[in-house]
């Protein structure tokens, strides 16, 4: 059977894998040019023989420091590199993606300019006014005018202006879409006091993204770890990454590494290249990696440079999950099986959505249930993996291309059914299952979740007067990813978000949930007052003047917002405001 579904993946012909080669911190320089021409030359070398043909990457990022200085004449150099990188592994020009590292400023350029903003940038609402004032951003971003020229030649269509400062872009490669964000973490960057002096924005993620941004594969790049950040942002975008993004590359600290943050049900994996060139005698590296699209796992391929042996050599290998909550519900699973499965419908929807562990394993020669997790040695293991693929696949639909997501599950249930109808010592034992499987469905299916969401409420509220707040988010996580809710229930579990993150007075949580909630439709009087609410706790007052009149046009109940109001106006000085509520 092993044989069997080596065949049928072929014959299909529909992507498998997604690969990627990382580089970053080449720190192009015209003085050392012969030094490093060595080390570089070699690294081509080296990608050539081993990531050339099929095993050729589909996408090259690059994470920043391309120059030493940020002087033309040394874009210069790295284009000749680049120019060889794109030959070498045949990736097309668009497919190739940069972001800024601080090596790629002209630090001499507007140093009264950078120095102000650096200091005047002690919180989110003055960090908001940059990113809201074009003139000040052109003139911070007057350092990185070769990059943006440099980045600017090497696509087919530019992406930067003189004051640019949202950048994405979306392909379509292999049946799938990916939106990468390309963030800018070096521009207030100045000198060695770098460190806990720089932002990102939170507008350069949150403008980026759209209502239908999770119908791609989100990957974002971004130069430095979020340590370097100001300290009021750090937990901020570091929330905002984990909650908007899949996958991140970075740079920055010479040293590769993988690694992975968790937060509720989401997880982030980052991936930080080591510097392709920081001198001969240095453990130069870049690394190439991998993501099965079939199952959501992937390796990292790392590589080091020996001086000794001017050579680069696989230097570790690691492997890594990429973990998605499912956005197809029960019914949505259920029709899809039933539409397919004429045997086992109620097994196999079951066990995709994680409703039963019991699976026929190979065992002593013989086919037995165990629980799915049960990590037996043997080689022919091939139903778990299709369960496994049917799983990731219910998590990763929308970023398919939707005929080739549909072949790709009509595929894999079908050679699940027929691996579970050879197994007939297992028949009777398999029908009960199917026929339990039927029951738990009926139940689950039919369950109303207006009642559910009523007792969800009781709940929430219970772990706020106990101030477990990380337990009432985790409740109304599990929920938005959850089985049947309508859209007015998922409006509701947003405004419970921002309800919970009000009580618990944090700040980040209020900011986080502020863009979850103002990105819905058409805003009620009553979401419009829980804004204006949570703009006042951040002291974001003309935001919360403003959403408090919206409500207030909408018919909102001016007695119970009056405290509110008065607050607001108090910090604003608005007459309209003050005369609605006397």
């Amino acid at each position: 059977m092993k044989h069997k579904k080596k065949q049928v993946h072929e014959a299909q012909g529909l992507p498998k894998e997604l690969k990627w080669l990382h580089i970053s911190d080449f720190h192009c320089k015209e003085n050392i040019k012969w030094s490093q021409d060595l080390v570089l030359n070699n690294l081509l070398n080296d990608i050539e023989r081993k990531y050339s043909g099929e095993s050729r990457p589909d996408l090259i990022f690059v994470t920043g420091d391309i120059s030493f200085s940020g002087k033309k004449a040394e874009f210069d150099i790295a284009q000749d590199f680049i120019d060889r990188l794109l030959e070498v592994t045949l990736v097309e020009k668009d497919h190739i993606f940069f972001v800024p590292g601080n090596h790629d400023i002209e630090r001499s350029e507007e140093e009264d300019a950078i120095v102000g903003a650096r200091a005047s940038i002690k919180n989110l609402t003055e960090l908001d006014r940059i990113y809201s004032n074009p003139k000040r951003l052109k003139t911070l971003y007057k350092r990185q005018k070769n990059y943006r020229d440099f980045v600017n030649a090497n696509r087919s269509k530019k992406i930067y202006t003189d004051d640019s400062s949202i950048h994405n872009i979306t392909i379509e490669l292999k049946s799938i879409k990916i939106k990468i964000l390309l963030l800018d973490s070096a521009w207030l960057a100045h000198d060695d006091t770098d460190c806990r002096n720089l932002a990102v924005g939170l507008q350069q993620i949150k403008n980026c993204i759209d209502n239908n941004h999770f119908e791609h594969l989100v990957v974002a790049l971004i130069h430095h770890p979020v340590s370097w950040l100001k300290e009021f942002e750090e937990v901020l975008i570091e929330n905002t990454l984990i909650e908007d993004t899949h996958i991140v590359f970075r740079g920055h600290v010479h040293q590769g590494d993988i690694s992975s943050i968790e937060k509720n049900n989401d997880r982030l994996v980052i991936f930080t290249a080591g510097a392709a060139y920081e001198s001969r005698a240095s453990v130069n590296s870049y690394s190439f990696g991998k993501l099965n699209l079939l199952t959501g796992k992937g390796e990292k391929f790392s590589h080091s440079y020996s001086g000794a042996t001017n050579s680069w050599n696989l230097s570790g290998t690691n492997s890594w999950n990429l973990a998605l909550s499912p956005v197809l519900n029960s019914e949505e699973i259920y029709s899809l099986v039933t539409s397919i499965v004429t045997e086992y419908p109620n097994y196999i929807s079951c066990i995709i959505m994680n409703l039963k562990a019991d699976v026929p394993r190979k065992f002593q020669d013989e086919y037995v249930l165990l629980n799915k997790s049960a990590n037996l040695d043997h080689r022919n293991e091939e139903i778990v993996d299709f369960i496994d693929q049917l799983q990731w696949l219910t998590c990763f639909q929308y970023i398919w291309e939707a005929t080739d997501w549909e072949a790709q599950f009509k595929r894999i249930v079908l050679s699940l059914e027929m691996s579970l109808i050879s197994i007939t010592k297992l028949t009777d034992e398999l029908r009960a299952l199917d026929q339990e499987s039927g029951m738990l469905l009926n139940k689950l299916l039919n369950t109303s979740s207006n009642n559910a969401i009523n007792s969800l409420d009781d709940s929430i509220m219970d772990f706020i007067s106990t101030r477990e707040f990380d337990s009432a988010y985790n409740l109304i996580e599990k929920w938005e990813h959850g089985v049947d809710l309508k859209n007015g229930e998922k409006r509701y579990l947003k405004r419970k978000k921002l309800e919970v993150a009000l009580t618990e007075k944090s700040n980040k949580n209020i900011q986080l949930n502020i863009c979850d909630l103002k990105a819905l439709p058409d805003l009620d009087r009553e979401e419009l007052l829980l804004l204006s609410h949570a703009y006042y706790q951040i002291k974001m007052y003309p935001d919360a003047e403003t959403t408090i009149l919206q409500a207030f046009e909408l018919g909102a109940d001016i007695v119970q917002a009056r405290h509110l109001a008065r607050a607001i106006a108090g910090q604003t000085g608005n007459r309209q405001l003050v005369e609605k509520v006397m």
